[in-house]
Formats: structure tokens, sequence, C-alpha cells
């Protein structure tokens, strides 16, 4: 049914493009793609990653052998089919590895003769004089050791971990040493605002060094940097970090000498502004916001609850005003400390308006009232 597929067989199916169904009952199904695997921590590329379609030989619960397979290549970009001999020699030389054959590839030259130790259950030691008696740890270097510490990782000459740790731990370096458990950061407050860390349950430590001979770490790429990020960061992010730090600092010492930064200036060393109401605002020395809302703008301002005027009867007639609910004020003043508010726009005129008028208008309506 696929374009230019074959199909060869009583029932073979070929179903998709360029499909070839070999033998009765054969069917094809969409093909695959497998770009790579990752194998002990390394990761491998595939040649013939993005197959066009597939060769099918059988079915599902009807599958059947293929023989008399030539040996294929065996190369980093091979795709040819490979035969049973060839992966019963992988399978021989990873047996001989599992039961502790060194192959020709593997070389040391300790002056010490001691043999590596790996007692622990699905413990791997190498190296003259390593131990690794942990269960599942892994030791590489000669005279290094876990120490008895399940699930530990240790490369390098003398390194160690600590008896009596727990956790997944890892000692990088010739002499690194892990010697204390990892110590959970939940967070901190900074400048009275708490912050929650990533992170927070550290598994295990990860040490190069050791106390007195400790290791920079170089060649760090740049971490992501959000609340959720658990990347290592490097020196160029940090110096960014610091120089903000330094910039902001420098804003600061002028707003409380009685400056101020681009765009907003000050010339006062009065005490601070207060906003105490919710989501209110205050801006000056001595300014009060002191309800929900509220904006108190200028050097002693101050607000007060806000006043609802839903309208006045003038000459027997009754109005209404618009913005007869006000939430919240704004106040450019104080009792006994009011300011003139200049450079007011026209507002608009109508029943339905919310507009600040300015006196122009005012002296409009006075003059026709006149």
């Amino acid at each position: 049914t696929g374009t230019d597929s074959v199909a060869i067989g009583p029932n073979a199916v070929a179903n998709n493009a360029g499909d070839i169904a070999l033998g009765s009952g054969s069917v094809t199904a969409a093909a695959n793609p497998t770009a790579g695997t990752t194998l002990q921590g390394t990761a491998y590329t595939f040649a013939g990653a993005t197959p066009t379609s597939v060769l099918s030989v059988g079915a599902p619960g009807a599958e059947r052998q293929i023989t008399n397979v030539a040996a294929g290549q065996l190369s980093g970009t091979s795709t040819d089919a490979v035969n049973g001999s060839q992966l019963f020699a992988t399978n021989t030389a990873v047996n001989n590895m599992t039961n502790g054959k060194v192959g020709p590839f593997v070389s040391d030259n300790s002056v010490t003769s001691t043999q590596p130790v790996s007692s622990g259950a699905d413990a791997l030691a190498g190296g003259f004089g390593a131990s690794a008696t942990g269960a599942a740890s892994s030791v590489i270097g000669n005279s290094a050791t876990d120490n008895g510490v399940a699930n530990s990782t240790v490369l390098g000459q003398g390194a160690s971990i600590t008896a009596g740790l727990t956790g997944s731990n890892v000692a990088l370096g010739q002499g690194s040493a892990v010697t204390a458990a990892a110590v959970p950061t939940a967070g901190a407050t900074i400048g009275g605002t708490a912050y929650t860390f990533a992170g927070a349950t550290p598994a295990g430590v990860v040490s190069i060094g050791t106390a007195g001979a400790e290791r920079q770490l170089t060649n760090v790429a740049a971490g992501q940097l959000s609340a959720t990020s658990t990347d290592g960061v490097n020196g160029s992010q940090l110096f960014a970090t610091n120089q903000q730090v330094t910039s902001n600092t420098t804003a600061i010492t002028n707003i409380n000498n009685g400056g101020g930064i681009k765009y907003f200036h000050s010339n006062s060393t009065l005490p601070d502004s207060t906003a105490t109401g919710t989501d209110s605002v205050a801006i000056g020395p001595n300014a009060v916001a002191n309800n929900a809302g509220d904006i108190a703008l200028g050097s002693g301002s101050t607000t007060a609850a806000a006043v609802a005027t839903t309208g006045d009867t003038i000459n027997g007639n009754a109005y209404t005003y618009a913005g007869a609910a006000p939430t919240s004020t704004v106040s450019v003043g104080a009792p006994g400390a009011e300011r003139t508010i200049t450079n007011v726009a026209a507002g608009r005129v109508s029943a339905s308006s919310t507009d600040a008028i300015n006196g122009s208008q005012l002296f409009a309506t006075n003059t026709e009232v006149g």
C-alpha cells in the first residue's frame, strides 16, 4: 500500500513508502529512527540514524531468523548488518572485563604491588592498593579508597571518602577527599525577602580537593539562571552580578545622601517615606500613605480615607456625580501644607467624566454664570 513499496509472499503487506515485506504474512511498520545511545556515561551516535523505510521478514509473533549473513563492516560509519559470530566476539570481550581479565590497552606503572580490592557488592577497584569495599562503589587510583561507603565514586591517587558517610559521594583528583556529608540549604532571606533554593536536598558531595589543597574549577560553561536552575555558574556571571550590585549600591548611597538616580532626583536628608496601606505608594521625605491603594506625593504629604460624594442639589436640581465611589486617595500635601497642582490639561466635561478640570475651564463657567 505504500508508495514504491514491495510485498513478496502470501498476505505480505508493505504499509509505508519504500517498505519491503519479504515472506508469507510479513508486515511492515513505520521506520523508528535511533540516533544514538549512552553507555557507561559516554554518548554514541549511530550511522543510519534516519531510516527512510522498513524491510520486514515476519510479523509480531511470527518472526523469522535471518541466516547466512556475511560479517558486516565494523566502524563508526558502518550501516552493514552484523552476524552472530561478531556479536559473540564482543560478548566474549565484555565477559573477560567483567571477570577481571585486563586487556592489552590497560597499563599500570606503579612502584607498589598491592593488588586492588573490590569486596563490595557490584563494586569496582582499579589501581594498586585501591579499595572498593562499599556496595556499588567505583574506586580508581593507587591507594584510593571508599572506606566502605556505598555508592561512592573515587578517582585519583590517594583520593578517599571518609568512613561512615551516607549519600552518593564523589572524590575527583589526586588526594581529593569527601570528609563530611552534604548539608541541605533550603533558602535564605535577603533584604527582608525570603527565597527558596532549587537543589535543596543534595544526594551527596563532590570534592575536587581537600582542606589546604583546594583546586580551581575552570572552563565552566555559563549556567542557566532561573529560580529552578541547579547549574554551576562561572566567574563572568558572578562578575556581571557584582557590577549590578555595585551600581545599585552607588544609587542607594546617592539617594540616602539626598541625591538621586537617573530620571529621579531628590534633595533631602529627612526621614524616609512610609506606605502603611496595602498596595499604597509614598514618595518623598515623611510622606505617608495610610490606606490601601493610596498615593502620597511630595515631602510631608499624607493621605486620609477616601470620602464618597455621590451628588448635590443646586437651585433645586439634583445632580449625581461620576466617580462617586472612590477606592483610595491621592494626596499632594497635608492639612495646613497644601500644594497647587499646575499644568493640568483641560479635562473632558460631561455627566460621566472623571477627568480633573483646570482653571481656564472653571473661569469659562464662571464667566457664563456671571
